[in-house]
C-alpha cells in the first residue's frame, strides 16, 4: 500500500563502505592495545570510517581539555555506549591523544586548545593483565625499572605518591577496560592477610586520587559489566568515594 510519498532509500543517500560487506577486520583498530601499534595512516583511516556522535564529542572534548591542562576533570567513567561501544570511544580518544595531527579531521569545538604534544598512553585490558594493573601501566609509561619492586616478587600496592611519581607532569592517558574478569579472579587470590582484590581496590582508588592532582592526567574506566556484580560494586564504590572526597568528581558519560 503506497503512502503517496516518495521516500528516498538509504542506498540513494549514503555511500556504503566496502567494510560493511567484509568479515575481515584485520586492518582496523579493534582493541585498546592496538592504539600503541597504530601508525598515523591507520589512525586517519579509523576516523575516516567512523562518525563522531554528540556523546563521543563531549567525551573527547573533556578529555583533551584535561590533557592540555585546561580542565579539572580527570576521571571519566564510560557507563554506556555513546553512539558506539565504550571500547570504541576509548580507541577514538587514544588515537587522537597519540596523534594530535588528527585534530584537522574534527570540529574545532572538540579540539579547541588542544596542544601539539602527544600524550603518553597506557591501556589495561582485564582479560590480559600480566604484571598486575600497576606493572602493566608502568611498563607502558616507560618507568618499569623504577617500580619493579611493586610486582617482581609479588604484588605490592601503589600509594597515591607512587602513582604521582610514576605519571609525573607529562600529558598522560590511562584507560582501563574489561576489568570485571580480572577483579573476579583477584577476589580468589590470597595476598598476606587479605586478597589481591584488596590491593587492587586500594591502588585503583589511589590512581584516581593521584590523577585529580596531576594537571594533565586523564583516567578513563569502562563501567563494570553487570554480570560481575561484586566487581562492579567495588569499583563503583571507589568512584562514589572519590565524588565525596573531592569537588572534582568523575564524569560519568552515557
Amino acid at each position: 500500500m503506497s503512502s503517496g510519498y516518495n521516500i528516498p532509500l538509504v542506498t540513494g543517500l549514503c555511500d556504503i563502505s566496502p567494510d560493511v560487506f567484509s568479515m575481515s577486520r584485520s586492518e582496523q583498530v579493534e582493541h585498546l592495545s592496538s592504539i600503541r601499534e597504530a601508525d598515523l595512516s591507520t589512525a586517519r583511516a579509523f576516523y575516516a570510517r567512523n562518525h563522531v556522535t554528540s556523546g563521543m564529542s563531549e567525551f573527547l572534548r573533556g578529555a583533551l581539555r584535561r590533557l592540555s591542562g585546561h580542565s579539572q576533570q580527570a576521571v571519566f567513567e564510560l557507563r554506556q555506549a555513546m553512539g558506539g561501544g565504550k571500547t570504541h570511544n576509548m580507541i577514538a580518544l587514544g588515537l587522537l591523544a597519540r596523534f594530535p595531527e588528527l585534530r584537522e579531521l574534527l570540529p574545532e569545538a572538540i579540539t579547541a586548545g588542544m596542544v601539539e604534544e602527544p600524550a603518553v598512553i597506557a591501556t589495561v585490558n582485564g582479560r590480559d593483565v600480566r604484571n598486575f594493573i600497576w606493572g602493566d601501566i608502568a611498563e607502558q609509561l616507560g618507568r618499569a625499572e623504577e617500580f619493579r619492586d611493586h610486582w617482581i616478587s609479588g604484588p605490592k600496592a601503589m600509594s597515591e605518591g607512587d602513582w604521582m611519581r610514576l605519571i609525573g607532569d607529562r600529558p598522560t592517558l590511562i584507560m582501563l577496560d574489561e576489568l570485571p574478569p580480572y577483579l573476579a579472579v583477584a577476589h580468589t587470590q590470597t595476598v598476606g592477610q587479605g586478597t589481591l582484590l584488596d590491593l587492587l581496590k586500594y591502588s585503583i582508588a589511589n590512581l584516581f586520587s593521584a590523577a585529580m592532582k596531576l594537571k594533565r592526567c586523564v583516567v578513563v574506566v569502562a563501567s563494570l559489566d553487570a554480570a560481575y556484580d561484586e566487581a562492579r560494586r567495588i569499583l563503583g564504590g571507589q568512584l562514589a568515594d572519590l565524588q565525596k572526597e573531592t569537588s572534582r568528581p568523575s564524569l560519568r558519560s552515557t
